[in-house]
Protein backbone atom coordinates (compact mmCIF):
# COMPACT_ATOMS: atom_id res chain seq x y z
CA UNK A 1 0.00 0.00 0.00
CA UNK A 2 1.02 3.77 -0.47
CA UNK A 3 1.66 5.36 2.41
CA UNK A 4 1.34 9.00 0.83
CA UNK A 5 -1.60 9.35 -2.01
CA UNK A 6 -1.02 11.24 -5.09
CA UNK A 7 -3.58 13.86 -4.26
CA UNK A 8 -5.44 14.17 -7.36
CA UNK A 9 -6.28 10.52 -9.46
CA UNK A 10 -8.65 8.15 -10.22
CA UNK A 11 -9.66 5.27 -11.73
CA UNK A 12 -12.23 5.86 -14.12
CA UNK A 13 -15.64 3.94 -13.73
CA UNK A 14 -17.34 4.84 -16.90
CA UNK A 15 -14.39 2.64 -19.09
CA UNK A 16 -14.28 -0.53 -19.47
CA UNK A 17 -11.50 -2.23 -18.48
CA UNK A 18 -11.34 0.55 -15.62
CA UNK A 19 -7.78 1.59 -15.53
CA UNK A 20 -5.86 3.83 -12.70
CA UNK A 21 -2.25 4.60 -12.53
CA UNK A 22 -1.17 6.03 -9.63
CA UNK A 23 2.54 7.70 -9.31
CA UNK A 24 3.26 8.70 -5.65
CA UNK A 25 6.27 10.94 -4.52
CA UNK A 26 7.50 12.21 -7.79
CA UNK A 27 8.84 15.86 -7.11
CA UNK A 28 9.77 14.35 -3.79
CA UNK A 29 12.17 11.90 -4.97
CA UNK A 30 13.80 14.09 -7.40
CA UNK A 31 14.54 16.12 -4.45
CA UNK A 32 15.81 13.75 -2.10
CA UNK A 33 17.61 12.06 -5.45
CA UNK A 34 19.05 15.31 -5.40
CA UNK A 35 20.26 16.08 -2.08
CA UNK A 36 21.70 12.15 -1.94
CA UNK A 37 23.92 13.36 -5.00
CA UNK A 38 25.23 15.91 -2.96
CA UNK A 39 25.74 13.95 0.22
CA UNK A 40 27.50 11.48 -2.44
CA UNK A 41 29.58 14.36 -4.19
CA UNK A 42 30.98 16.06 -1.28
CA UNK A 43 33.30 13.01 -0.03
CA UNK A 44 34.39 11.71 -3.16
CA UNK A 45 37.32 13.38 -4.29
CA UNK A 46 38.34 13.34 -0.47
CA UNK A 47 38.38 9.32 -0.26
CA UNK A 48 39.96 9.44 -3.79
CA UNK A 49 43.29 11.12 -2.49
CA UNK A 50 42.62 14.03 -4.87
CA UNK A 51 41.35 16.86 -2.47
CA UNK A 52 41.66 17.28 1.75
CA UNK A 53 38.42 16.41 3.72
CA UNK A 54 35.26 18.65 3.18
CA UNK A 55 35.75 18.80 7.32
CA UNK A 56 39.10 18.26 8.25
CA UNK A 57 37.56 17.40 12.09
CA UNK A 58 35.61 14.24 10.93
CA UNK A 59 38.36 13.19 8.93
CA UNK A 60 38.24 10.13 7.04
CA UNK A 61 35.48 8.44 8.89
CA UNK A 62 33.21 11.46 8.50
CA UNK A 63 33.99 11.22 4.70
CA UNK A 64 32.80 7.05 4.56
CA UNK A 65 29.48 8.23 7.07
CA UNK A 66 28.81 11.02 3.82
CA UNK A 67 29.34 8.79 1.34
CA UNK A 68 27.07 6.41 3.19
CA UNK A 69 24.09 8.98 3.66
CA UNK A 70 24.21 9.71 0.45
CA UNK A 71 23.74 6.45 -1.15
CA UNK A 72 20.97 6.02 1.51
CA UNK A 73 19.36 9.15 -0.02
CA UNK A 74 19.90 8.36 -3.35
CA UNK A 75 18.68 4.52 -2.97
CA UNK A 76 14.92 6.45 -1.16
CA UNK A 77 14.99 9.10 -4.11
CA UNK A 78 14.77 6.20 -6.56
CA UNK A 79 12.62 4.05 -4.63
CA UNK A 80 9.85 6.85 -4.87
CA UNK A 81 10.37 8.31 -8.37
CA UNK A 82 10.12 3.93 -9.29
CA UNK A 83 7.12 3.42 -7.29
CA UNK A 84 4.06 3.05 -9.40
CA UNK A 85 0.52 1.46 -8.78
CA UNK A 86 -1.87 0.17 -11.92
CA UNK A 87 -5.20 -0.90 -11.26
CA UNK A 88 -7.27 -2.64 -13.49
CA UNK A 89 -10.93 -3.71 -13.26
CA UNK A 90 -12.08 -6.01 -15.75
CA UNK A 91 -15.20 -7.94 -15.88
CA UNK A 92 -15.78 -9.75 -12.65
CA UNK A 93 -11.92 -9.08 -11.19
CA UNK A 94 -9.57 -6.32 -10.34
CA UNK A 95 -5.87 -6.33 -11.06
CA UNK A 96 -3.20 -4.60 -9.24
CA UNK A 97 0.20 -4.41 -10.26
CA UNK A 98 3.19 -2.48 -8.29
CA UNK A 99 6.13 -1.31 -9.88
CA UNK A 100 8.80 -0.38 -7.25
CA UNK A 101 12.87 -0.47 -7.11
CA UNK A 102 13.37 -4.16 -6.49
CA UNK A 103 10.65 -5.34 -9.20
CA UNK A 104 6.96 -6.44 -9.55
CA UNK A 105 4.00 -7.25 -7.27
CA UNK A 106 1.43 -8.49 -9.94
CA UNK A 107 -2.09 -9.80 -7.88
CA UNK A 108 -5.80 -10.27 -8.64
CA UNK A 109 -9.04 -10.75 -6.78
CA UNK A 110 -12.80 -11.56 -7.86
CA UNK A 111 -14.99 -8.44 -7.80
CA UNK A 112 -17.28 -11.12 -5.48
CA UNK A 113 -14.47 -10.96 -2.44
CA UNK A 114 -15.44 -6.93 -2.49
CA UNK A 115 -17.90 -6.27 0.18
CA UNK A 116 -19.02 -2.42 -0.75
CA UNK A 117 -17.59 1.24 -1.90
CA UNK A 118 -16.05 3.04 0.92
CA UNK A 119 -16.08 6.86 1.23
CA UNK A 120 -13.44 8.33 3.70
CA UNK A 121 -12.34 11.43 4.41
CA UNK A 122 -9.19 12.59 5.93
CA UNK A 123 -7.65 16.02 6.85
CA UNK A 124 -4.30 17.21 5.48
CA UNK A 125 -2.11 19.84 5.29
CA UNK A 126 -1.78 21.35 2.06
CA UNK A 127 0.39 25.22 1.01
CA UNK A 128 0.04 26.49 3.93
CA UNK A 129 -3.78 25.36 4.65
CA UNK A 130 -5.98 22.91 5.75
CA UNK A 131 -7.51 21.04 3.43
CA UNK A 132 -9.84 17.35 3.00
CA UNK A 133 -8.96 14.72 0.90
CA UNK A 134 -11.64 12.61 0.05
CA UNK A 135 -10.55 8.86 -0.61
CA UNK A 136 -12.91 6.23 -1.99
CA UNK A 137 -12.21 2.31 -1.31
CA UNK A 138 -13.25 -0.56 -2.81
CA UNK A 139 -13.70 -2.53 0.40
CA UNK A 140 -12.35 -5.91 0.99
CA UNK A 141 -11.80 -7.71 4.67
CA UNK A 142 -8.22 -8.11 4.21
CA UNK A 143 -6.80 -5.21 4.30
CA UNK A 144 -4.27 -5.33 2.03
CA UNK A 145 -6.76 -6.27 -0.50
CA UNK A 146 -8.30 -3.18 -0.74
CA UNK A 147 -7.96 -1.11 -3.58
CA UNK A 148 -8.29 2.85 -3.62
CA UNK A 149 -10.23 4.20 -6.77
CA UNK A 150 -10.06 7.95 -6.73
CA UNK A 151 -7.85 10.33 -4.41
CA UNK A 152 -9.43 14.14 -4.79
CA UNK A 153 -9.74 17.60 -2.88
CA UNK A 154 -13.05 17.59 -4.63
CA UNK A 155 -16.18 16.53 -2.80
CA UNK A 156 -18.28 16.68 -5.88
CA UNK A 157 -15.57 14.41 -7.41
CA UNK A 158 -15.99 11.79 -4.72
CA UNK A 159 -19.64 11.72 -3.91
CA UNK A 160 -20.07 11.23 -7.91
CA UNK A 161 -17.41 8.28 -8.60
CA UNK A 162 -18.68 6.91 -4.89
CA UNK A 163 -22.03 6.71 -6.17
CA UNK A 164 -21.27 5.24 -10.08
CA UNK A 165 -18.94 2.88 -8.31
CA UNK A 166 -21.30 1.71 -6.01
CA UNK A 167 -23.92 1.25 -8.83
CA UNK A 168 -21.63 -0.22 -11.81
CA UNK A 169 -20.38 -3.16 -9.24
CA UNK A 170 -23.52 -3.47 -7.12
CA UNK A 171 -22.27 -2.68 -3.80
CA UNK A 172 -23.10 -1.47 -0.39
CA UNK A 173 -21.94 2.59 -0.83
CA UNK A 174 -20.55 3.45 2.49
CA UNK A 175 -19.90 6.99 4.09
CA UNK A 176 -17.13 6.18 6.79
CA UNK A 177 -16.61 9.65 8.95
CA UNK A 178 -13.16 10.00 11.46
CA UNK A 179 -13.37 7.08 13.68
CA UNK A 180 -15.39 4.93 12.45
CA UNK A 181 -13.47 2.29 11.22
CA UNK A 182 -15.50 -0.70 12.69
CA UNK A 183 -18.82 0.65 10.61
CA UNK A 184 -17.34 -0.64 7.57
CA UNK A 185 -17.72 -4.34 8.27
CA UNK A 186 -21.34 -3.38 9.99
CA UNK A 187 -22.60 -1.82 7.07
CA UNK A 188 -20.90 -4.37 4.57
CA UNK A 189 -22.99 -7.20 6.52
CA UNK A 190 -26.06 -5.58 5.06
CA UNK A 191 -28.00 -6.64 2.07
CA UNK A 192 -27.18 -4.78 -1.26
CA UNK A 193 -30.48 -2.56 -1.58
CA UNK A 194 -32.38 -3.95 -4.72
CA UNK A 195 -32.36 -1.03 -7.60
CA UNK A 196 -36.17 -0.35 -8.60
Amino acid sequence: MFTAPALEWRVDPGERPAVGERRDGRPIGVLVLAIGALWLAAPLPALLGGVPFPIPELGRGGAWASLGIGIALVLWGLRMLMRRQTIRIDGDHVHVRMRHLLGVTSWSEPLANYHGVVWRSEPICRRGGRQTLHLIDLWHAERARTVTLLSSTSEAAARDCWRAWARDLGLVAIRLRAGEQDAVAREAAKPVPSAQ
